[in-house]
């Protein structure tokens, strides 16, 4: 076996590069705020289930049969999301960055895109909601 060299290095190197600037060309572009299912229909969420746009401080309507937990967005700026959960016992204060989520067996809130101070959101059914 040859040992090798500095140029077949770098010809490795060189061809992976392409291979990656290759495979990046095809990527899915990230969404945007304008692209919500519904809007900035902030009742779409209620029953557990929407893709909106939010700006701003935004209370999050969501059926208590789902989660009797509230949620509120306080904060669209940068690239993350604030959101406040309070919950039966405690409150809990979430830095959400996009692309993200977090999530629990009823409900799952997670941060698509955020561009100028808007912030596309979903919300989908956790695990138990399916039984």
């Amino acid at each position: 076996m040859t040992p090798p060299t500095s140029h077949r290095i770098t010809a490795v190197a060189l061809a992976g590069a392409a291979a990656v600037a290759v495979a990046g060309a095809g990527c899915d572009v990230p969404p945007l705020p304008s692209d919500a299912a519904d809007g900035s229909d902030i009742g779409a969420c209620y029953d557990g289930a929407c893709e909106v746009a939010v700006t701003g401080p935004t209370d999050i309507p969501v059926d208590p049969h789902i989660t009797p937990n509230t949620f509120r967005i306080t904060d669209t700026s940068g690239d993350t999301v604030t959101l406040v959960e309070h919950r039966e016992i405690d409150v809990v204060t979430y830095e959400i960055p996009a692309g993200d989520g977090i999530g629990d067996r009823r409900l799952t809130f997670e941060v698509l895109a955020v561009e100028d101070g808007t912030a596309l959101i979903r919300l989908s059914p956790g695990p138990a909601a399916a039984h």
